[in-house]
C-alpha cells in the first residue's frame, strides 16, 4: 500500500497468489464405470480503485480452476473448467480423446470458477459474486474403460495492485540519474 496525505509521490506494487492442486488416482476393473463429481463453491471477486490522489495504475483479481481426467495407459484426456450449477453439470462420455467438457447454460445461472476482473480508472470498481452464495458444480463422465485413471485439479487465485508514477516524476528521476553520471 502507498498512501500520500498531502503532496508528494508514492509507488506500490503488490500481488497475492494462491495455488491449490490435487491428484486422485483410481482404477476401473471388470467392465466400465461412471465418475460423478460434485462440489459447492462460493466464487467471489472484487476490485476497486478509490483514492483521491490516484492518477495511473490498475487493480486486478483473478480465479481460474480446471479438472483433467486422464487414462494413464493412452493419455486419453477430458478437461473441464467449472461453470454452472448442478442443473448444468458437465456430462460427457469417456473414450473420446481430447474432449473439453462445456456445460449447457440452462437458465443462465452465471456461476463461474474462471473469472478475471480489472479496473484502471479512478474511482472504479468491479464485482463478481453469486448473490445466493454457494453454487453447485458437477462433472459426470460415463463409460470409463478399464485401466488406471488420474483426476487432477488445479486452481489459481490472484489479486494485484499497480500504481505508476507521473511522467514528471520519471523526468526528475532521469535528471537525477544523469546528474549522478556527470559527477
Amino acid at each position: 500500500e502507498s498512501e500520500i496525505q498531502s503532496t508528494g509521490n508514492a509507488r506500490s506494487n503488490a500481488e497475492i497468489t494462491s495455488n491449490t492442486g490435487f491428484l486422485f488416482r483410481f482404477a476401473v476393473a471388470g467392465g466400465t464405470a461412471d465418475l460423478n463429481l460434485s462440489f459447492e463453491a462460493d466464487p467471489s471477486l472484487y476490485v476497486e480503485i478509490n483514492q483521491l490522489l490516484f492518477t495511473n495504475g490498475s487493480a486486478q483479481a483473478n480465479m481460474n480452476a480446471s479438472f483433467s481426467l486422464t487414462l494413464d495407459a493412452t493419455g486419453e484426456q477430458i478437461t473441464w473448467s467449472p461453470q454452472g450449477t448442478a442443473a448444468n453439470d458437465c456430462v460427457v462420455d469417456a473414450g473420446l480423446a481430447g474432449v473439453i467438457c462445456v456445460e449447457k447454460m440452462v437458465g443462465g445461472d452465471g456461476a463461474d470458477l474462471n473469472r478475471n476482473l480489472a479496473v484502471s480508472s479512478n474511482p472504479q470498481s468491479a464485482n463478481y459474486s453469486r448473490v445466493a452464495g454457494w453454487s453447485a458444480f458437477g462433472l459426470n463422465v460415463n463409460g470409463l474403460t478399464e485401466g488406471n485413471w488420474t483426476l487432477a485439479f488445479n486452481a489459481v487465485t490472484s489479486s494485484s495492485v499497480r500504481t505508476v508514477p507521473e511522467p514528471s516524476i520519471l523526468a526528475l528521476l532521469g535528471l537525477a540519474i544523469a546528474g549522478m553520471g556527470v559527477v
